[in-house]
């Protein structure tokens, strides 16, 4: 690039390559974005739907440092990875554009100075570097990510893992309703993440309808099955008061993932998920190969095994309900729809 810069001139181009230019963008970005407006989900880049303003076109959102953070491709539709370029930190500098042909310009680009973006997680940030240390020195990582940027919409973006350092389970936006503290509020948010889309894909919740949202590319994450994405272990009443500063009734609208169920383990099934079990079939205490263990006699060629009524085509067990397989249901939630999705 310092060889086009060079030819053409402007700020920061020069015989010797690129340099940077001090530069100063703005950004009015309202910290309590409203997810349950009529328009969601929203372009990842808008500003005006959402009541924000900035200075950079391109910018979907600021990090915590005040350095922009554009969306997951550069100067064409693939993604960074795809395009092959290494960004230390998640970040590099646009070359000069200020005086090349604007017919030119990579699109969304605009005629400015070099400007240190990012485009994927601003990893160098404390909130990453924090929890690269060892748990010894401080390390948190079985907590919740810490805040590392905000989106146009107003809702944070946080490090990669949720309470407990498990997967955040996100929406296709990338974002998902669920406390950000132990103990705290519920909210909707973002997780950042190593791959595509690295931030956001869209303005969530996604609602199912991310893909309408895309340009060439789509970006979307793949989602949580369900229209709208809770983390599990969310306290339902805490995410209905939430939803109530705007409408009390959104999430009855929506199918949501079993959010507020937790899988049991072969030693901790009850009747309350399976309904009455067989007399063959009650369990005793301890661990070990009891009667419905994988080695326990009720089940190598049992009437309850491989064949038997309970368990191949069950209607709660895809290979028995004493087997290994996913347990599923399809029923309501106060909080909404659930669509026969695995807990």
């Amino acid at each position: 690039s310092s060889g086009i810069n060079a030819e053409y001139g402007g700020p920061g181009a020069t015989t010797y390559g690129d340099v940077w230019v001090p530069n100063v963008n703005y950004y009015k970005i309202k910290l309590n974005g409203n997810p349950t407006l009529s328009d969601r989900p929203g372009d990842m880049y808008a500003a005006g739907p959402v009541d924000a303003l900035k200075t950079m076109s391109p910018a979907l959102g600021v990090a915590i440092n005040g350095i922009p953070i554009l969306g997951p491709n550069d100067a064409g539709d693939i993604s960074i990875d795809e395009a092959g370029l290494q960004l230390a930190c998640g970040g590099h500098v646009t070359p000069p554009l200020s005086l090349i042909d604007s017919s030119n310009y990579p699109q969304g680009a605009a005629p400015t100075a070099p400007i240190y973006h990012y485009h994927k997680a601003p990893s160098c940030l404390e909130p990453f570097t924090q929890d690269y240390k060892a748990i010894s020195r401080g390390s948190t990582p079985n907590k919740h990510g810490k805040l590392t940027g905000w989106a146009m919409d107003g809702f944070g973006m946080y490090t990669y893992q949720d309470h407990g350092g498990e997967t955040p389970v996100v929406d296709e936006c990338g974002g998902h309703f669920g406390s950000v503290e132990e103990g705290g509020d519920v909210v909707y948010h973002y997780h950042v993440r190593a791959f595509v889309p690295y931030t956001i894909a869209c303005q969530g919740p996604a609602l199912g309808k991310c893909q309408d949202k895309q340009g060439v590319t789509d970006y979307c994450h793949y989602g949580c099955g369900a229209d709208v994405c809770v983390q599990p272990g969310t306290d339902e009443s805490k995410l209905r008061s939430y939803l109530s500063q705007w409408n009390d009734t959104w999430l009855d609208s929506y199918t949501i993932n079993n959010f507020n169920e937790q899988c049991n383990s072969p030693t901790e099934e009850t009747e309350e998920y399976f309904g009455p079990f067989p007399d063959d079939r009650k369990q005793g205490p301890g661990p070990g190969p009891g009667p419905h263990d994988r080695n326990g006699p009720n089940n190598k060629k049992g009437p309850n095994n491989k064949k038997g009524p309970n368990n191949k085509k069950g209607p709660n067990n895809k290979k028995g309900r004493g087997g290994s397989g996913k347990m599923h249901q399809n029923r309501k939630l106060k909080a909404g729809l659930v669509d026969h999705e695995s807990i």
